[in-house]
C-alpha cells in the first residue's frame, strides 16, 4: 500500500488526537484514493458539525449567563446597564445603547450605555421614526448596517479611536410591543451566531423591561391610592 510513501500517517494522527483542520494527502491515483477522499469528506464534516455544535453552546450560555445576571434587577436603568455591559462584551461590541420606549410621549429614551458618550450629533432620545434607533422602533425590525462612514462615531481606547464597521440595531418586544431599541456597534462585522443570539436575547431583555414597567404602575397606582385615602382621612 506504499504507507512509507504516503503522508497519510500523519494526517491520520492529527486527525485522531481532534485536530480537525488536516486533510489526509494521498499522492496516486489507484483503490486507495477513493477511500483517502471518503476520508477527508467525513473529517470536513467532523469539522463543521463542531464548529455548529461550539456555536449552539456559545449561544446557549450566553442566554444563561445573561438571564442570571438580570435576574434581580430593581430599575429600568440597572437593567439597562447590566444587559448592554454582558452583550457588547459576550459579542466583542465596542460600544453599546438601550434606550426604553415612553409610549405616552413616543419617545426612545437612552437608559443604559457601554463605551458611550453623548455628542452634538449623537442624541439620548429619539423619537419614533427619528434616526435609524427611531425607525427600528417604529418598523418593530432590526437594522444591520455595514461599511459605516468615517464621520459616524468612533469606537475608542486608551490606544485608538476608529468609527465602526458594522451597526446592529433591534427593538426590544415583548408580545410585538415596543419596549425599547438596543444597538451595539463594532470594528468587525456581526456574525450569524452573534446576530442569533442578540435575538434570542431580546426576548430576556424585552421580558424583564415589561416586568419592571409593570411593577412601576402597581407603585404609582398604590402609591395613589395611599395619598388619596390620607387626604380622604384629613377630611373626615
Amino acid at each position: 500500500f506504499k504507507i512509507e510513501e504516503i503522508e497519510k500517517k500523519s494526517g491520520l494522527d492529527k486527525v485522531t488526537s481532534g485536530n480537525l483542520d488536516s486533510n489526509i494527502t494521498y499522492p496516486y491515483n489507484d483503490e486507495l484514493s477513493d477511500v483517502v477522499n471518503s476520508l477527508n469528506t467525513m473529517i470536513l464534516y467532523l469539522k463543521k458539525s463542531n464548529e455548529l455544535s461550539e456555536s449552539q453552546n456559545w449561544l446557549k450560555d450566553g442566554i444563561n449567563q445573561l438571564s442570571n445576571i438580570l435576574s434581580n434587577e430593581k430599575t429600568l436603568i440597572e437593567l439597562s446597564n447590566k444587559a448592554i455591559s454582558f452583550l457588547s462584551r459576550y459579542v466583542d461590541a465596542g460600544m453599546g445603547v438601550v434606550y426604553i420606549y415612553e409610549k405616552e410621549q413616543q419617545t426612545l429614551l437612552l437608559t443604559g450605555s457601554y463605551a458611550f458618550t453623548v455628542r452634538n450629533h449623537l442624541s439620548n432620545e429619539y423619537k419614533i421614526k427619528e434616526g435609524i434607533v427611531g425607525q427600528v422602533g417604529y418598523e418593530k425590525q432590526t437594522i444591520v448596517l455595514k461599511n459605516i462612514p468615517r464621520r459616524e462615531k468612533d469606537i475608542s481606547t486608551g490606544l485608538i479611536s476608529e468609527p465602526p464597521i458594522s451597526t446592529f440595531t433591534m427593538p426590544l418586544l415583548y408580545e410585538n410591543e415596543l419596549c425599547g431599541v438596543l444597538e451595539l456597534s463594532t470594528l468587525e462585522y456581526f456574525s450569524q451566531i452573534k446576530q442569533d443570539f442578540l435575538i434570542q436575547a431580546n426576548k430576556i431583555i424585552a421580558t424583564m423591561i415589561n416586568s419592571l414597567q409593570q411593577s412601576e404602575k402597581v407603585q404609582r397606582l398604590l402609591e395613589i391610592t395611599q395619598m388619596a385615602q390620607e387626604e380622604s382621612e384629613k377630611k373626615a
